[in-house]
């Protein structure tokens, strides 16, 4: 006999980050119906050796958080308990992890294959929370990326207190208690896990609350003022920041505080270099420090031009600049069409300050920059 057991249960808790995750993909028709969160709990780190004894899932139904947890009752069950989950998963379109791509879904796509399955994660589209952190490390405001520090920083302090290594042996203590007939040592080891495994999917659904801070729901500019070398910029927002917080990297400074914004923007007057991505066709002059197009360059003598490469494929501006935020991948408004940089190794991005600064201007580089 097949041993596999499914809780599911219904949750008060709140979760608020749809928004910012459809500016994030570019999906604005994406619902909170479509998602479903998930994580598993193995015996080890190795499909080949280890066997998979719990899979968690949160999803939302007619705006109620709710939780699936299918549970390996016996060794030999996890056919069926894999089985079940992907059965599961052909409800919804998006499927949210934390650190998912490396570990969770290579496990199961590796078991899927040792148990003749068919497994949906070609045909699902995925978004790995924990990758989308790690490309921002520098600028978090927690030095460590484990979804507890996550977690920790938004102010949701789980029950559970172990760790993924601690539940292996407390999985092989829920099996010497069943075949030993240990009903209550069981049924408590039991929980344990669950807890942990339950603790992590709607942790996760607390964790995607931190898109906001990459992408807040703009209202209103409230002030902005020009000092001497930053640009403060105050803006109101339609949603609420759960913890107060400052990120800090150099030239740019962001305070977050209830539903406010503050932008510190470092400014700059000198000269900055604008960079053409299609360096392969145009030349350099070092003579003149600048890059010219290929169809004005075979007009220079040979001597005084060479092939551009990404480095030196730029021409110089004098102005001055003032510092963009790199909370996202920057598009560009028309009116902040040019992006600058003080060299090809510094990834800081300036935008070209007009001498009166306009309300469209400065829509521009929220729009663009947050």
């Amino acid at each position: 006999k097949v041993y596999m057991q499914l809780f599911n249960q219904s949750t008060t808790s709140s979760y608020n980050f749809i928004k910012p995750l459809q500016c994030i993909l570019n999906q604005p028709s994406l619902s909170e119906e479509d998602i479903c969160f998930f994580d598993i709990e193995t015996t080890g780190l190795s499909a080949d050796i280890s066997s998979v004894y719990l899979i968690g899932a949160a999803y939302i139904n007619q705006g109620e958080l709710h939780t699936n947890q299918w549970f390996a009752d016996d060794y030999i069950s996890e056919k069926e308990l894999i089985e079940n989950f992907f059965i599961f998963l052909k409800h919804f379109k998006f499927l949210i992890h934390y650190n998912g791509s490396t570990f969770d879904i290579p496990y199961l796509t590796k078991k899927a294959a040792f148990h003749s399955l068919e497994h949906p994660f070609d045909h699902i589209q995925t978004f790995d929370l924990y990758s989308f952190l790690r490309k921002r490390k520098d600028i978090l405001p927690f030095s460590k990326l484990r979804q507890k520090d996550a977690e920790e920083f938004l102010s949701y302090y789980r029950k559970d207190r172990l760790s993924g290594k601690d539940l292996i042996s407390i999985y092989q203590s829920f099996m010497n208690y069943k075949y030993t007939k240990n009903d209550q040592e069981m049924i408590y080891s039991r929980s344990l896990l669950l807890l942990h495994n339950y603790d992590d999917i709607i942790g996760l659904t607390h964790c995607m609350s931190i898109l906001w801070y990459f992408n807040p729901d703009i209202k209103e500019i409230l002030l902005c003022e020009k000092q001497v070398n930053t640009l403060i910029i105050t803006l109101s927002t339609n949603n609420q920041f759960i913890v107060e917080s400052v990120i800090s990297y150099p030239n740019v400074k962001v305070e977050y505080k209830n539903q406010t914004i503050t932008l510190y923007l470092t400014i700059i007057t000198g000269s900055m270099k604008y960079y053409f991505e299609d360096y392969k066709n145009y030349y350099y002059l070092p003579e003149e420090d600048t890059a010219i197009h290929e169809s004005v360059a075979r007009f220079v003598d040979k001597k005084y031009r060479k092939k551009a490469t990404k480095k030196t494929a730029y021409i110089k501006k004098e102005g001055t600049f003032v510092a963009l935020p790199l909370f996202q991948n920057i598009s560009l408004p028309s009116t902040v069409n040019t992006l600058f940089y003080t060299d090809y190794a510094n990834h800081q991005p300036y935008a070209l300050l007009p001498e009166t600064i306009s309300p469209s201007f400065i829509e521009s580089i929220i729009k663009g920059s947050i």
